[in-house]
């Protein structure tokens, strides 16, 4: 008999929400196992956004440059309709992973919603599921001139990425994520909030790295390899194609988990 499949995140999340009778603030439902964004930290940063943007619109003549008039205009417009969705459901939780869950009120069971950000998000499949990607580089990261970055990778607030780095397409490298210099990230790769990837690393095609986890200089994440949160991979480590590391829980005197040369013999993996 096929081994049952392990629930995702958003189906924990819905299946604990259920227990509650009441819709959970952030700070509750954080508290719940699956790691969430925190939408008050989003409506904050949207604020921000849509009050720098008004005050450019004050700033300039949009009779010298219509399409930077439109264009903020069009901005300021998707600023404040995702303010205003953020606002208008309280009971939608925006998963680490991409996904939401919501829950509409005490009576009804919580369900995995739809994405919500605009028309450009794209649906990316990878060995560990499905998730949404919304492309987009923050106005607050640090990426070096010489470093390559595709059009459709989305690179969040905080992140640093060092020179003659490469990323790939569909890419998400979440809040404050820094990648050491001449670093390859191969497409459709996920890497969580506050990880570090060393210089040289080579992460392939669909991996994921769970936040707080470091990547030691020169190694390498094969392709649909699961790095689970906390861990970290000593330098010149290789991790094998679908490749999971433990998820054991680490002792005080230590970052995360150590792997160092974790997995013998392994197949050698393509950096062409």
């Amino acid at each position: 008999m096929a081994d049952t499949p392990a629930p995702s995140d958003a189906q924990r999340l819905a299946a604990q929400l259920n227990t509650l009778d009441h819709l959970p603030t952030w700070v509750e439902a954080a508290s719940l196992g699956v790691p969430l964004v925190d939408l008050s930290r989003e409506e904050h940063a949207i604020r921000n956004a849509i009050h720098d943007l008004e005050q450019a619109t004050r700033s300039f003549d949009t009779t010298v440059d219509p399409a930077l008039a439109a264009a903020t205009a069009a901005d300021l417009a998707d600023h404040r309709q995702r303010l205003e969705q953020i606002k208008a459901r309280p009971g939608r939780y925006l998963l680490a992973t991409g996904d939401v869950v919501q829950r509409d009120n005490v009576t009804t069971d919580a369900y995995q919603a739809g994405w919500w950000y605009d028309r450009n998000t794209t649906l990316v499949t990878t060995p560990h599921g499905q998730r949404f990607h919304r492309p987009g580089i923050h106005r607050y990261v640090a990426i070096d001139p010489t470093a390559t970055v595709d059009p459709t990778a989305r690179i969040e607030s905080g992140a640093t990425i060092g020179r003659h780095t490469r990323i790939g397409a569909h890419v998400h490298i979440a809040r404050d994520v820094a990648v050491g210099a001449n670093t390859v990230i191969q497409d459709g790769t996920w890497i969580g909030t506050n990880t570090h990837l060393g210089a040289h690393a080579w992460v392939s095609h669909g991996a994921t790295i769970e936040p707080h986890s470091l990547i030691g200089h020169h190694a390498t994440v094969g392709a649909g390899s699961h790095v689970t949160q906390h861990a970290q991979i000593e330098p010149y480590s290789r991790l094998g194609a679908g490749t999971t590391t433990s998820n054991s829980v680490a002792p005080p005197s230590s970052r995360g988990v150590h792997i160092a040369h974790a997995v013998e013999n392994m197949m050698r993996l393509d950096r062409e």
